[in-house]
């Protein structure tokens, strides 16, 4: 007889390739024999928003915190959630709280910088996309940071950072446009 942690595993692996639908049946399984394993129903809450059912995800990604308030991945999943409702507040909420958590993923650190950013808060902003640079050659947080840097008129930073989001194959009409504003600026001084 198999236990919850068995159908646990093969759901993880199923929805690592892609099966959404049979990996949800097998958390389902495991929940039936296991109710109380909150990553099931964080990884339910996943695959239900990747299955357009975004009402039911956040529902499990609740029950999942319900379990243990402390895990930080239903946090997380719920912010970029909201974020991608347009909930914006809501979303660096949860973020925030996963961050305090002790999550540290390059991915919440972009996230909340895009959130931050979009709320004209480019110093915070600023610093998580630094955090992600600080890990990788992520070219998106290059832009990021470049972006930001433009905003707080540190011209010169914000060259840098540009030129090597391009440097790294990001390829942003808006970021070509802003090293030619840059370019401008510093020419004419």
């Amino acid at each position: 007889m198999k236990e919850a942690e068995d159908y646990y595993n093969i759901a993880v692996d199923l929805q690592k390739e892609g099966k959404l639908s049979d990996a949800k049946m097998f958390y389902e399984k495991a929940l039936r024999l296991d109710p109380m394993m909150y990553q099931a129903y964080n990884n339910l809450g996943n695959i239900l928003c990747k299955l357009g059912d975004w009402e039911k995800g956040l529902g499990y990604y609740k029950r999942a915190l319900d379990i243990k308030r402390d895990f930080p991945l239903p946090y997380y999943n719920m912010g970029v959630l909201m974020h991608e409702k347009g909930m914006i507040v809501e979303g660096l909420k949860y973020l925030r709280e996963a961050e305090k958590l002790g999550m540290k993923d390059k991915e919440l650190f972009l996230e909340i910088a895009e959130i931050l950013y979009e709320v004209e808060e480019y110093e915070d902003a600023l610093t998580h996309f630094l955090k992600v640079i600080e890990g990788s050659e992520e070219g998106y947080a290059y832009m990021g940071a470049g972006f930001c840097y433009f905003k707080l008129g540190k011209l010169k930073e914000a060259r840098e950072m540009l030129e090597k989001a391009k440097a790294l194959g990001i390829k942003a009409t808006e970021g070509e446009l802003m090293l030619k504003k840059i370019a401008s600026v510093v020419n004419d001084r």
